[in-house]
């Protein structure tokens, strides 16, 4: 699924970021440039996201916080875990997919409640998302 402004890659910023990436050997290890391709599909998910937030509000404003601290969390620590070394980056990237997993968790009981129903492209970036972030701590 590609958004508005060209999907993964396709602003600006995101070029530069992969340019630097590429041009800085302190990154050149395995799977140095994924956080930052996660990053921007946990930055997606998040405006996918926000309607279904905004629904789980009106029935339980609790859970509808915790999905959006959870995914904001996950957005920050993969990006923080982009620019950290060694065990470092390993328990950032660990608590990335520790939160992206615990989103998924609190969406499977606002479904089980009757507040949402959950799109299959949301199960799926989420998946993806954890299972990305998983091979990343490997």
């Amino acid at each position: 699924t590609r958004s508005a402004r060209g999907g993964v890659g396709g602003s600006p910023r995101n070029r530069e970021e992969t340019a630097h990436l590429q041009s800085d050997s302190s990154n050149s290890g395995r799977g140095a440039r994924y956080p930052f391709v996660v990053f921007e599909h946990i930055v997606e998910l998040i405006t996918w996201l926000a309607p279904l937030v905004q629904r789980i509000a009106k029935h339980d404003r609790p859970l509808a916080e915790q999905i959006r601290r959870a995914a904001s969390a996950a957005g920050a620590l993969c990006r923080e875990g982009s620019y950290a070394r060694g065990g470092n980056r390993v328990a950032k990237i660990h608590q990335a997919m520790s939160e992206a997993d615990e989103v998924r968790a609190h969406l499977r009981i606002a479904e089980a409640w009757g507040h949402i129903i959950v799109e299959d492209r949301v199960w799926d970036r989420l998946d993806h998302i954890v299972a990305v972030l998983f091979k990343l701590t490997r």
